[in-house]
């Protein structure tokens, strides 16, 4: 059988924790306070048979974050009405909550008839009706009862087995999930931590990861209903005790998870509902956040607009003063900071958004659909909202709040309708849009085409330089992927280094096209003793040093002379046609003798050492000539 959580809820003193004492003859009260005071503090605990566990949360308006966290994981509330006070403000803020955490069924027990008469009870019951009109207990079951006498007990029983048969299961996302609710030590046994498995399932054994602490722990020993078992699945309430642990380092609202699915985070983005009877908030105002068994405080930015009034919603993004380990889904409660009352609710949409303030109507469009979003659709709007970021299944995984083999699978799909592009394949397959990946190719084809247009001199620009100025945190392997794919196209040529568009040529305009030959002719001329720039700036007076260096910059980008740098000269300049004439004597020299020496070389071109020193570092370099020494030999021969 499926296992059931049945939270409590109602005002102080309605006859909860005795309700819950007739039911199961358990004492859901188990602080000496509790006991002293006679009022429910903190959760308290009960078992009905060995698959139905009732939470007792506490009905005082000061103990409003422990009835939050009771209630955040039930699958049915027992929301507890008695017949001599009726309906009273924390019934009210009760449903309120209740509402905001979407719990979809429940029972109303009216206690107390011992104490009133039938006309009395009848009245009780009408205004019960009333008050649940237009929520999901609208058409619950009322069960009149009395503690004291058990009067309708054994009728509230049956009515309890019959509601849960009919209750549907849980949706199981199969990655092991639990908020913590209790944390407590035994003597002999050591840190036991409890609470509802909203997903997966647990063995003794196993490896689970602490959230946020990010501390790997292990199983000792698990429970149920003070039963030792072997595992515990979704919907079971679970006592662990577990190993590599302090109870000093965990927490109410802390998380359990499956190791390494889960990230914490300081920002959600959410869907927030305001009630109707509280105050507007502005954006950045500082709340009371209550998601799972946790409570902290946040500031809400709200994403539409400056102000939210009461009894609407909006798109919001709560910047938490804590970590926390979220999903996607996570129901969640606002209270004002101060005085502390309810003032809304909502659902988590997404768990590591952007930091936002305000958003254009086409983006809250977007992100408002999430509300309602299947994983395919999560899973396009992470990468959407990620443009060339290099995303993981592991990743996605995470950001989506699914396991891996679903987002697995539904990435295959997404490859198949050429809708995602794969990047990196190995050690793990990492994905972006294609639409991005067809911006991206856009944006390098424009940027190439003004490039080519503003510097004609230039065969193009270097690879690195275009990363810098186009995609400066792109993923290397993303931009390397998008730069072979239009290699492939032949939209652009990449050679050595340099990235132009395809079939582009330098161009000189006529005038510029007559001062190249003069150049050209100059060193064609001066062969091996050529002269330097500020040289040729006196052979050209009329002309701006702008323009020859442009013109001298075209030479070198297409071959026609060849600049070498060293480390300890300026650079030189030498015609290819003179450079290549070299080469060859060089080589025929080598095979002929075997070595050379800088001088002979000098001699054998009619240079002097200026000249001859980068032509054979040039040579070096080009690994036709190795030196040894003095001299320079052949390299691989």
């Amino acid at each position: 059988m499926k296992h059931t959580v049945i939270g409590t809820a109602g005002h102080i003193d309605h006859g909860k924790t005795l309700l819950l004492r007739a039911l199961t003859g358990m004492d859901a009260d188990r602080l000496p306070e509790e006991k002293a005071r006679g009022m429910t503090i903190d959760l308290g605990f009960a078992f009905l048979g060995t698959d139905i566990t009732f939470i007792d949360v506490p009905g005082h308006e000061k103990f409003i974050k422990n009835m939050l966290a009771g209630v955040s994981t039930i699958d049915l509330v027992l929301l507890v009405i008695a017949a001599d006070d009726g309906i009273m403000p924390q019934t009210r803020e009760h449903l309120e909550i209740l509402k905001l955490l979407n719990i979809k069924k429940g029972i109303i027990a009216v206690t107390k008839i011992d104490l009133v008469e039938k006309d009395w009870l009848e009245l009780v019951k009408e205004d019960i009706r009333q008050f649940v009109k237009e929520s999901f207990l609208e058409n619950a079951p009322i069960v009149c009862v009395s503690s004291v006498t058990g009067e309708g007990i054994s009728d509230l029983k049956a009515l309890i087995d019959t509601i849960i048969s009919e209750l549907p299961q849980r949706i199981d996302k199969k990655i092991f999930r639990l908020w913590v609710d209790r944390v407590f030590v035994l003597k002999g046994i050591g840190t036991i931590v409890a609470g509802t498995v909203l997903s997966g399932s647990i063995k003794v054994g196993d490896k689970l990861e602490l959230l946020p602490p990010k501390k790997i722990i292990r199983v000792r020993k698990l429970q149920m209903h003070n039963i030792d078992v072997e595992e515990s699945r979704i919907g079971e309430r679970v006592a662990i005790n577990l190993i590599g642990v302090e109870m000093s380092e965990i927490e109410r609202g802390y998380v359990l998870a499956q190791p390494d699915q889960f990230e914490t985070t300081y920002m959600v983005n959410a869907k927030l509902y305001l009630l109707h009877d509280t105050q507007p908030i502005v954006s950045r105002t500082r709340v009371r956040f209550y998601i799972g068994t946790r409570e902290l405080l946040a500031r809400v930015i709200i994403l539409e607009r400056r102000t939210l009034e009461p009894g609407n919603s909006a798109l919001v993004q709560f910047r938490l003063e804590e970590p926390i380990a979220p999903e996607i889904g996570d129901r969640f409660i606002i209270r004002s900071y101060s005085p502390a009352y309810t003032i809304g609710g909502g659902i988590i949409i997404e768990v590591h958004p952007q930091k936002l303030k305000y958003l254009p109507d086409e983006d809250l469009e977007r992100l408002d659909k999430l509300e309602k979003a299947d994983p395919e659709q999560l899973i396009l709007h992470h990468l959407a909202n990620n443009p060339l970021s290099l995303c993981s299944i592991d990743t996605l995984a995470k950001d989506v709040s699914f396991n891996q083999v679903e987002v697995q699978t539904i990435v295959t799909l997404l490859l198949d309708k050429g809708i995602i592009t794969p990047i990196v394949v190995k050690p793990s397959l990492g994905v972006v849009l294609t639409e991005h990946m067809k911006n991206a190719q856009s944006k390098i084809r424009d940027f190439l085409t003004n490039y080519h247009r503003q510097f004609t001199y230039l065969r193009g620009i270097k690879l690195s330089e275009l990363k810098t100025k186009l995609f400066p945190d792109t993923d290397i392997m993303v931009y390397d992927k998008i730069i072979a794919a239009m290699t492939a196209n032949k939209e652009i040529a990449v050679d050595a280094e340099i990235v132009s568009l395809a079939g582009y040529t330098i161009a000189f305009s006529p005038r510029q096209e007559e001062i190249k030959k003069k150049i050209e002719t100059i060193y064609l001329k001066s062969r091996y003793v050529t002269p330097s720039i500020e040289e040729l700036y006196e052979q050209f007076p009329d002309i701006k040093k702008t323009e020859l260096n442009n013109i001298v910059t075209g030479m070198i980008e297409s071959g026609i002379l060849i600049e070498i740098k060293t480390d300890v000269e300026k650079p030189v300049l030498f015609h290819s046609k003179l450079v290549a004439e070299a080469e060859k004597l060089l080589i025929e020299i080598l095979h002929e003798k075997g070595e050379i020496r800088l001088f002979e070389f000098r001699e054998l071109i009619n240079s002097t050492r200026k000249f001859t020193t980068p032509l054979l570092i040039y040579f070096d370099r080009k690994c036709i000539t190795e030196r040894q020494g003095d001299i320079r030999v052949l390299k691989n021969v």
